[in-house]
């Protein structure tokens, strides 16, 4: 009986003498909610929408870093909420597009996820109304936005202009291109 407690007492003092590191730092976060009763539609539509780019040749498609088939899309952001003041500032209701890994590839644009005769070499590419690049991986408060267009008659509504385009990395091999990405409403 005896050496089955000494066993027990070294195996317990060798579960609690385990290495302990000392601090590096301290990460604190903080943020802020507001109450927002912003709505959004895309293509003067409902919250969620579809976008169908043209049908387009391979040939245009034909070498790495070509693109073709801009297609145009608005995210319309309507309601006394899309605008809130945060610690004496004011803080503007903008799109950002969530960069979800399964939809969503290292370079930041949308991966072909067709589920019958799917195209390959081939992503769709988000451009803002300057037809700059919009990196999907760049986080809310850096990725890049759009210019925001205010109804004159309604400065309760905001039009945000987007493109989505084929973009080819290498030779495309013709078929279906399919892609989706959510999109969330963050202030700036």
């Amino acid at each position: 009986m005896k050496k089955l407690n000494l066993g027990l007492a070294v195996l317990m003092l060798g579960a609690v003498s385990t290495a302990f590191a000392e601090p590096t730092g301290t990460i604190n976060f903080t943020g802020t909610l507001v109450d927002g009763t912003c709505d959004a539609t895309v293509n003067g539509g409902a919250a969620n929408g579809s976008l169908t780019l043209p049908t387009m040749n391979i040939a245009s498609l034909a070498n790495a870093d070509e693109v073709a088939g801009d297609t145009p899309f608005t995210i319309r952001l309507t309601g006394a909420g899309c605008s809130a003041t945060v610690g004496g500032a004011t803080k503007i209701a903008t799109p950002y597009f969530e960069a979800e890994s399964t939809k969503v590839n290292t370079e930041g644009r949308l991966i072909n996820k067709a589920s019958t005769d799917k195209a390959d070499k081939v992503d769709i590419q988000l451009v803002n109304s300057n037809k700059t690049v919009i990196d999907l991986n760049e986080p809310a408060n850096t990725q890049i936005t759009t210019t925001r267009v205010v109804d004159p008659k309604d400065t309760n509504t905001a039009d945000y202009k987007y493109f989505a385009r084929y973009y080819a990395t290498d030779t495309t091999v013709k078929g279906n291109v399919e892609a989706s990405v959510r999109y969330s409403i963050f202030y700036k």
